[in-house]
């Protein structure tokens, strides 16, 4: 990337500082500190090895979420940081100089669609699958298989500004915005995981609601049977956001 290319990066850096706002009291923000630093890395990178090094904290960042919860979000930087140093290899085994082998290609490919694949089901696809086209290119830079073009950072460049105008629904209950802001925050491994911790527990208790992905459906049973859903469905929530236990 030239100069100019990691100046104007910089720019992208403001619907970083908006997420992180919009963010408090969210578990999200430990996996968003991860992408602020893979961004940080991408306006600098000018060599092959931080290109790599860009590379790598972003995988860091989509694996950060998937341990983003109470209690454990924080000592799940300990396990992410394992995973950037092993990912760190080829730089650490050269003293600084990039050796890549095939292997170490295969291995930061498959973090990377596991971690960014996570998002492709949520309304962040587009900003996703442009992210995933930026990575899958420069992996093919950093491993010599094709050179870079001159204006392709504006690729990476649309990554933030298309997430930037993902907005929920205006017209969505307390309950159920917090739910979309959840499913499309920590995308479809988490919101899976809860959605379906959710319709056992409901269930069991006969609440007659189920979680779908837009929010929770009924039938309800009765008013008591409503507000006991969405306290359940706080109570799961709470874990991740602060936010999400306190009735708005």
């Amino acid at each position: 990337m030239s100069p100019t290319w990691n100046l104007l990066l910089l720019l992208g850096f403001y619907p970083f500082f908006v997420a992180w706002r919009s963010c408090a009291g969210s578990t999200i923000r430990h996996a968003l500190a991860w992408a602020i630093v893979a961004w940080a890395c991408w306006c600098i990178a000018l060599s092959p090895e931080w290109r790599y090094l860009a590379l790598c904290v972003t995988a860091c960042a989509g694996i950060a979420v998937l341990g983003a919860r109470r209690p454990g979000a924080g000592a799940w930087h300990f396990v992410v940081s394992g995973l950037l140093l092993t990912l760190l290899l080829p730089i650490l085994m050269g003293l600084g100089e990039l050796r890549l082998q095939r292997e170490h290609v295969w291995f930061l490919g498959a973090v990377l669609f596991v971690s960014l694949g996570n998002y492709l089901p949520t309304r962040y696809f587009l900003p996703t699958a442009l992210l995933m086209t930026w990575c899958a290119l420069q992996v093919a830079v950093v491993s010599g298989a094709r050179t870079p073009l001159a204006a392709e950072p504006l690729l990476l460049l649309s990554v933030p500004l298309t997430s930037w105008l993902v907005r929920p629904p205006a017209r969505l209950s307390p309950i159920d915005r917090a739910w979309w802001l959840f499913r499309h925050r920590f995308g479809f491994l988490w919101s899976e995981r809860m959605r379906d911790q959710f319709n056992r527990a409901a269930l069991n208790a006969n609440l007659g609601a189920t979680l779908g992905r837009a929010g929770l459906v009924g039938p309800l049973l009765d008013e008591t049977a409503s507000k006991r859903a969405e306290s359940l469905l706080r109570a799961l929530l709470g874990r991740f956001d602060t936010t999400s236990t306190s009735e708005e």
